[in-house]
C-alpha cells in the first residue's frame, strides 16, 4: 500500500491494517455469521499485534480485533462469562502473566 509522499512504515497502524477498506459490519458479526472472514483477512494482517495492543489496552470487548474473537481477548484480560451472560472481571493478578506472555509472543 502506498499513499503519495508516504511510506508505509511512517503510517498510522490502523492505516496500514488489511481491514481498512472492508465493511465494518464483517468485523462485529452476529451469530450467524461468525467471526471467520474478519479472522482470516486478519491472519495477513501486517499490523495484528498493534491492533490486538490496542483492543486490549482500551478493553474492546466486542469484535474482532488483532486477529482476537470476543472472548479469546475477555480471556485475556480476565473476564469470565456467568451462566446469566453477564460478565465479571477475575482476580487480574492471575491473568496478568498469561496477557503479558501472550503480547511478548504474539498470538500464533
Amino acid at each position: 500500500m502506498q499513499v503519495k509522499g508516504t511510506s508505509l512504515s511512517t503510517l498510522s497502524w490502523q492505516e496500514q491494517a488489511a481491514c481498512n477498506d472492508k465493511p465494518t459490519a464483517m468485523f462485529y458479526p452476529n451469530t450467524e455469521q461468525g467471526p471467520y472472514s474478519a479472522l482470516k483477512i486478519c491472519r495477513g494482517c501486517p499490523v495484528r499485534q498493534p491492533c490486538l495492543d490496542y483492543a486490549l489496552e482500551t478493553r474492546e470487548l466486542y469484535g474482532v480485533w488483532g486477529g482476537t474473537t470476543e472472548d479469546e481477548r475477555r480471556k485475556m484480560l480476565g473476564f469470565t462469562r456467568q451462566k446469566n451472560g453477564k460478565l465479571f472481571k477475575a482476580e487480574a493478578d492471575e491473568h496478568w502473566d498469561q496477557l503479558q506472555t501472550l503480547l511478548k509472543e504474539g498470538t500464533g
